[in-house]
């Protein structure tokens, strides 16, 4: 798991290019980027579900972008445990836009998100 925060721009930019998993690049100008997995870096589960008390096995990625660091990180980390989550999340959270990815689906993607990729 990981944040970051675009402040300004760099001279010539609308912002900061960021490659985010599965998304490409976004371009960040006073926004932050939350980017949660469902396995670490050694490709075990850590993320655990507080409903059942266990970690959850199915692959998953996260991307969140938000005007708030924070508002991101929870984003990412709810929509880790419960992709279903992702339309009361854009309710609760109307200035953020996010992804949430499984090893076989694009589960949620917002339209918004979208709009700010940058192919390669």
């Amino acid at each position: 798991e990981s944040a970051m925060y675009g402040l300004g721009a760099p001279e010539g930019r609308a912002g900061w290019p960021v490659a985010a998993p599965t998304v490409g690049v976004l371009s960040l100008r006073d926004l932050s980027l939350s980017v949660s997995e469902s396995r670490n870096r050694a490709g075990d589960p850590h993320i655990v579900d507080p409903r059942f008390g266990r970690v959850i096995r199915e692959e998953r990625t996260a991307v969140a972008v938000s005007p708030s660091a924070t508002d991101a990180d929870v984003i990412t980390t709810a929509l880790i445990v419960q992709p279903g989550l992702a339309s009361a999340l854009e309710m609760a959270y109307r200035g953020a836009r996010f992804a949430v990815m499984t090893n076989t689906e694009i589960a949620y993607m917002d339209r918004s998100l979208a709009s700010n990729v940058t192919k390669k």
